[in-house]
């Protein structure tokens, strides 16, 4: 399509070519594996990198946003952080919760030292560049925790799940993690299944009362 809209081509080679169908990811962090993740992360040796999956999770934004993260966007006076461009194309207002601020308030005091909240380089030999690749030490903390499948990306969608499951609304969950559709947030409703569960219960309770109802 982008090369017909260029005139590189008359017309699409690929008009009537099936779409692979890819089911969404639905996959996030169980109750029961909070504690060993949280303990693989925060003896995972680097600061840097255990506070960056922290606001990973604490923030529910996207590593990439997290990774180049600039002391300039972050207000810890107002309890928010500003990512100019987000991959929606417009500008994101991220709250940051007292969990995220803790974090923030520890580390300010690197800001004089390098613009990046978490600058590459080894742990005591920053560089002037933003961390680049996490995904090494999060599988060490993947094996640790014994979650071999969880994603860097399952943070996110597990602060928007658990939001969910906690009665916040989408309108909500929309604005905390950046979406602008509203098929972008549904995924966090159909991990939350509480609503199914009270319902079919509730349905259970009714079937029971007319089952008692019919025999007297």
């Amino acid at each position: 399509s982008y090369g017909v809209k260029k005139k590189f081509l008359k017309e699409n080679p690929a008009i009537d070519v099936d779409r692979f169908e890819v089911e969404s990811r639905t996959r996030i962090i169980q109750p029961h594996e909070f504690a060993p993740l949280m303990e693989a992360i925060n003896n995972c040796g680097d600061d840097r990198m255990r506070d960056f999956f922290l606001i990973c999770l604490y923030t529910g934004a996207r590593s990439g946003n997290v990774k180049t993260m600039r002391w300039e966007h972050v207000h810890l006076d107002l309890s928010s952080w500003i990512i100019p461009k987000s991959k929606n194309g417009s500008a994101l207002n991220i709250a940051l919760s007292q969990p995220a601020l803790e974090i923030l308030i520890r580390r300010e005091k690197q800001r004089e030292l390098n613009p990046w909240v978490f600058p590459g380089g080894r742990p005591h030999q920053p560089t002037n560049k933003h961390i680049q690749e996490p995904k090494k030490m999060w599988s060490r903390i993947r094996v640790a925790a014994g979650v071999p499948d969880l994603r860097i990306h399952d943070l996110r969608r597990s602060l928007g799940s658990y939001m969910s499951m906690n009665q916040s609304n989408t309108a909500t969950v929309m604005s905390a993690l950046g979406h602008k559709s509203l098929q972008a947030a549904q995924i966090y409703q159909r991990v939350n299944i509480s609503a199914v569960k009270d319902a079919t219960e509730q349905a259970i309770l009714l079937m029971e009362k007319m089952s008692i109802k019919s025999k007297s």
